[in-house]
């Protein structure tokens, strides 16, 4: 499976050698491959737009192993950070992964996938501002901002979570 920290660092080289070389994808309805070289392509064009990304996998099951080949689904949540209008947004997907995985000299790598954003939802966001931190790890807030309620600012909403 593509290891989230290589999708979250934009190491596309790594999210393609995940694939089998005749690999073939689609990404909600665009069809991709055959070939890794094909799917570093599409890698390449899809990490230029996102200034940030981040993602969670969630649940995962092998629903088929036989011999040398598995089918398996993936659900993940993704953090994918753009600039709409000069403005920083963040754009949360529910995203699941259908895989079919086949077993080459020892490693299991993926020979289709079918990707699909299940739901979407936009935000503005503030990327991380350089903002510095105060001795009690409050924030100082930007001008224009205003802390959450509480003792020591966010961290002290936090702290009084139960």
């Amino acid at each position: 499976k593509v290891d989230s920290v290589q999708v979250n660092i934009m190491e596309i080289r790594l999210m393609a050698s995940c694939f089998a070389s005749d690999a073939r994808a689609d990404y909600d309805g665009v069809i991709v491959g055959p070939g890794r070289e094909k799917l570093l392509e599409h890698f390449r064009g899809g990490v230029v737009r996102f200034k940030r990304s981040t993602h969670f996998i969630g649940g995962q099951f092998v629903e088929r192993l036989k011999g040398n080949t598995a089918q398996v689904e993936t659900y993940a949540i993704a953090f994918l950070v753009i600039e709409r209008d000069g403005k920083d947004h963040v754009l949360v997907r529910g995203l699941r992964y259908r895989d079919t995985m086949v077993r080459h000299r020892g490693r299991w790598l993926i020979r289709e996938r079918v990707h699909r954003s299940e739901w979407m939802q936009e935000h503005p966001v503030i990327l991380n501002p350089g903002l510095p931190i105060n001795g009690d790890f409050s924030l100082k807030w930007p001008e224009g901002w205003k802390a959450p309620p509480g003792p020591g600012g966010f961290l002290g909403c936090v702290r009084g979570m139960r």
